[in-house]
């Protein structure tokens, strides 16, 4: 008999792993004090952005 059933545990890291990492994308997309990036420049093409 398992403590802890390894399914849950896997749910409970990886939903909010993925989370952090869309947020972490979204922010690193939304900053415009980022020069160095090879995006930025196709980025400020856009007339959206």
């Amino acid at each position: 008999m398992n403590f802890l059933d390894p399914l849950p545990v896997i749910r409970v890291t990886f939903i909010p792993g993925m989370a952090n990492l869309v947020t972490g994308v979204l922010t690193f997309i939304s900053c415009r004090c980022l020069p160095g990036s090879r995006l930025y420049p196709s980025l400020i093409k856009c007339k959206r952005y």
